[in-house]
């Protein structure tokens, strides 16, 4: 006969979580195995108790392994297909790949998911280089991976809701100012001017340029100015589509200093398929826009090289020129106010 029974025990963060306990004596000894419930409420506890107890009389084996069971690796497969269906942007669907792949590489691929402990997702989590937000980073998508474990059915409790971390610290956003963004033109300048092993149009200067200035002045998001479109872009009208944003798709009015840009970039790009494109015709990956506009903002001397600062200059700047917070929101795209409020 197997008994289920309910412990409390606190975890390092100092928080007391419930588990479930089945025990059952064999010939061989008293076995036992735990479950963690993923509360800190025992009233939850109790009816997860009830339910394991009715799943037991039913037939069900807490020591038996399911014939079905997934490594973590095809696990996360599942769920990124299951990502997929469900309409979710590409960019949030590429953090999950990224952030779960490093999980496999962390516990091994041929790990069963329902052997994933605790202790192993705060070690990847915790892991010295990381910042203190990078590691919140990956513990909230962890916790969404086996949240959805469990909703599918392939493992009893998400083994991450113990594994909290301190909240890191506040920070002041940083972000480009007027004279920041006047020497950043500069040094994009002098880069398309400097004798060089390449010409102006093979460097990435030549696009990075342009792209900078559309993100400055219309406050996009980096993933949102590399995936921008001339078939988004009137510039008779002087208007433009964000598409595919985190809040929805919006349109924006074209600033005048934005304009004769556009039209110059437009005869070397237009008039179909992406704004911006590199030498090759291609479409830069993010991750090499961040990094080429950090060498330029190293060149011009800025102390913050985050691509994601343009933005955050955006409206500072709009705020100091006398446009609302509920303005700003709807330039920006933010679902909340009290983003925008930051």
């Amino acid at each position: 006969m197997i008994r289920v029974t309910i412990e409390r025990r606190r975890t390092s963060a100092k928080r007391s979580f419930y588990y479930l306990v089945c025990s059952r004596t064999t010939p061989s000894g008293r076995r036992r195995k735990v479950i963690s419930t993923g509360t800190t409420h025992k009233t939850v506890a109790v009816k997860r108790q009830q339910e394991l107890e009715l799943r037991i009389v039913n037939g069900y084996d807490p020591w038996k392994p399911r014939p079905d069971a997934l490594t973590l690796k095809e696990a996360r497969e599942e769920f990124i297909e299951d990502c997929e269906s469900r309409g979710l942007r590409s960019a949030t669907i590429d953090t999950y790949r990224g952030v779960l792949g490093q999980l496999v590489e962390h516990a091994g691929p041929d790990v069963f998911v329902a052997d994933v402990k605790m202790s192993t997702i705060r070690a990847f989590c915790v892991q010295s280089h990381l910042a203190p937000s990078s590691r919140h980073h990956r513990l909230r998508h962890v916790k969404a991976f086996f949240s959805w474990a469990v909703k599918s059915g392939l493992i009893e409790s998400n083994p991450a809701d113990g594994a909290n971390l301190p909240r890191p610290q506040k920070q002041t956003p940083k972000f480009i100012t007027p004279s920041d963004f006047e020497r950043i033109v500069t040094a994009l300048d002098y880069s398309l001017t400097k004798p060089g092993p390449l010409p102006p149009d093979q460097r990435a200067a030549y696009w990075l340029k342009p792209m900078v200035q559309t993100a400055y002045y219309l406050g996009l998001r980096r993933g949102e100015v590399i995936r921008l479109r001339w078939r988004d872009v009137n510039l008779e009208d002087g208007t433009l589509a964000v598409r595919q944003s985190k809040g929805g798709d919006r349109h924006l009015p074209i600033p005048a200093e934005l304009v004769p840009v556009l039209r110059d970039w437009y005869a070397v790009t237009g008039p179909d398929g992406p704004v911006f494109v590199t030498s090759r015709g291609t479409t830069p990956e993010p991750d090499y826009v961040g990094r080429s506009f950090r060498r330029i903002c190293k060149l011009a001397g800025v102390s913050t090289g985050a691509f994601h600062a343009l933005r955050h200059g955006t409206a500072t700047a709009l705020l100091s020129a006398g446009a609302s917070t509920r303005d700003v929101q709807a330039i920006l795209g933010h679902s909340n106010v009290s983003v925008t409020e930051k």
